[in-house]
């Protein structure tokens, strides 16, 4: 990948990760509130759906990372490079809980159990909650990395 691509899309990984940070901080107070509507569910997947983009994008990234930043971000400063590193974990479980948010709001809204149905909602509740404070916390530690370490 040339350089100018890979400047490219990892400014388009920023962009789009912290606009999914934002659906999913969108999407938890809505999780909260009880409701099964169709508007959680459309917020819900967009989040996940955009968690899952930027992870994607984050993948593409990889090679450059570990051949190209990793060693100098380490030996410039390595609780940079840990932080990062730290990053990349709490994104994963993100997108993890992101789509097991989506898929327990869409089962509690699809159960004719009203039992079923309160326990999927608090699961999904959990999961959307989790996925949004890892998704937070995985976009501000970027945001420290890249504005403490240029390359």
């Amino acid at each position: 990948m040339s350089p100018a691509t890979l400047q490219l899309v990892a400014r388009a990984h920023a962009v789009v990760a912290w606009l999914a940070t934002a659906a999913l901080v969108v999407a938890a107070p809505r999780l909260i509130g009880r409701r099964r509507d169709r508007v959680t569910l459309a917020i819900a997947a967009a989040a996940a759906l955009g968690i899952t983009i930027a992870g994607g994008l984050g993948v593409l990234l990889e090679a450059a990372y570990r051949s190209q930043i990793r060693q100098q971000l380490f030996v410039r400063s390595p609780a940079l490079g840990w932080l990062f590193e730290r990053k990349e974990h709490l994104a994963f479980g993100a997108i993890l809980l992101a789509w097991c948010a989506l898929s327990t709001t869409a089962a509690a809204r699809i159960t004719r159990e009203p039992e079923r149905a309160k326990d999927l909602q608090r699961a999904a509740r959990l999961a959307g909650i989790t996925a949004a404070a890892l998704a937070l916390a995985a976009s501000v530690m970027s945001a420290i990395v890249a504005r403490r370490a240029h390359f």
